[in-house]
């Protein structure tokens, strides 16, 4: 017998259901937060931050200095001041005595300077004064620094090089008695008071803190 077939014979094929391709599986993305944390280096600490601890705090002395008399703080400072931990030093701008300079010009010197060292604020307190007037004056200053030299943080500043730094003797009284003048922004009769510093009377003073 006669086997009947349709004309297209390939449209009578059951058609083949398409086979789905297995979804590629991605790499496993890393949390962000863990990605950074890979990315960043460890800063490197201070090595003023690694020194011994020390009894004398120097933000608990800036706080009694700013809301206490001249004379307790002084009294404070030398009680409490760690000479292992901390070194004294005197600053004397180089081109003492400045003359022609009109007076607001050498605060504005002392200012400028005190703004660039932003970055020494934890380690250091410093307290300066201007002295003369217009036509004539003077800038010299003293600073407690943490540690036993200038701390990196000053010595990289543009105006280190314009200033002579003298670490200060503290077996000498003449040398803490002129400390003292700088605390109290006046004469200290009797030792090394201002007239010791400059030849010119003390006029106006500025505090590092």
């Amino acid at each position: 017998m006669a086997v009947y077939q349709p004309k297209d014979a390939k449209a009578a094929e059951p058609k083949e259901t398409p086979k789905k391709e297995a979804p590629k599986k991605e790499a496993p993305k890393k949390d962000d937060e863990e990605e950074s944390f890979e990315d960043e280096k460890p800063k490197e600490k201070n090595p003023l931050d690694l020194l011994p601890p020390s009894n004398f705090n120097l933000e608990t002395w800036k706080r009694f200095y700013s809301n206490n008399e001249e004379a307790d703080s002084i009294k404070y400072f030398w009680e409490n001041f760690d000479k292992e931990g901390f070194s004294i030093y005197f600053a004397d701008y180089k081109d003492n005595p400045i003359k022609g300079n009109k007076f607001f010009m050498s605060c504005n010197l002392v200012g400028g300077a005190f703004q660039r060292l932003e970055s020494a604020r934890k380690y250091a307190f410093g307290s300066y004064g201007i002295f003369g007037g217009d036509g004539e004056n003077a800038i010299h200053g003293v600073w407690v620094f943490r540690g036993p030299e200038i701390p990196f943080e000053v010595r990289d500043s543009a105006d280190f090089d314009s200033y002579d730094f003298t670490r200060a003797n503290l077996d000498d009284q003449t040398h803490k008695e002129r400390i003292n003048a700088f605390l109290a922004w006046k004469e200290i009769p009797g030792l090394a008071n201002f007239h010791a510093v400059s030849k010119l009377p003390f006029t106006e003073g500025k505090i590092f803190k």
